[in-house]
């Protein structure tokens, strides 16, 4: 059975769920598909964030891989 792809968010959260979603990442390559690790960036003060939430920060890769499980 091929699997599709699944694009994970790292930003923010806490360890607990940062090590969840790893988890569920390595389950998912083994069931065939292929996982997109990224993280997100906004450069804008606290202040600014807050008093305007919906602005668009810096998308970064961090590449997709289904082989990472079968190098551990």
């Amino acid at each position: 059975m091929e699997g599709g792809k699944i694009t994970l968010n790292l930003t923010g959260g806490t360890t607990g769920m940062q090590i969840l979603v790893e988890t569920l990442a390595h389950k998912a390559r083994l069931c065939g598909a292929r996982v997109e690790r990224l993280y997100l960036v906004d450069r804008r003060s606290q202040r600014e964030q807050q008093a305007h939430p919906w602005v668009e920060g810096e998308i970064y890769r961090l590449g997709s891989s289904m082989e990472r499980d079968e190098e551990e």
